[in-house]
């Protein structure tokens, strides 16, 4: 075996490590409960086998926005120091919900009977809608 080849083996053993320690911190599970507060009892489907349980959450939120996302939405789910009783979700990834057809640079605010229920265009214009609209 040359150095190349060495090399080569070793860079393919690294990536595969980060990729293995990565995904032991970062997870994409459906959100099973969802509380008003989110502060510590909502929680994550988890497969662990054939096995499926739930995993207690903390919603993390950015300031001044509250929400409460239905459960069946995926989440990214943190596991500070790699310890399941530690996760926290601190995003949501939904296509059955709200706008699907902004442009970009556009921002919208919707709940589960909204599209659109506050858009902000591309140019800066306000929409406020209320009911569905697309």
């Amino acid at each position: 075996m040359n150095i190349h080849e060495l090399l080569r083996e070793t860079r393919e053993a690294l990536r595969q490590y980060i990729d293995q320690r990565l995904a032991a911190l970062i997870e994409f599970p459906k959100l099973s409960k969802s509380t008003s507060s989110g502060a510590s009892e909502d929680a994550v489907e988890v497969a662990d086998g054939e096995a499926t349980y739930q995993r207690t959450v903390r919603r993390v939120e950015p300031w001044g926005v509250r929400t409460r996302p239905p459960s069946g939405v995926r989440a990214a789910v943190i596991k500070a120091l790699g310890g399941s009783t530690n996760a926290m979700y601190v995003g949501i990834a939904t296509q059955r919900y709200g706008a699907s057809d902004l442009d970009t640079g556009e921002v919208c605010l919707y709940s589960l009977g909204n599209d659109k229920a506050v858009w902000v265009d591309k140019d800066g214009n306000i929409h406020l809608l209320a009911g569905t609209s697309t």
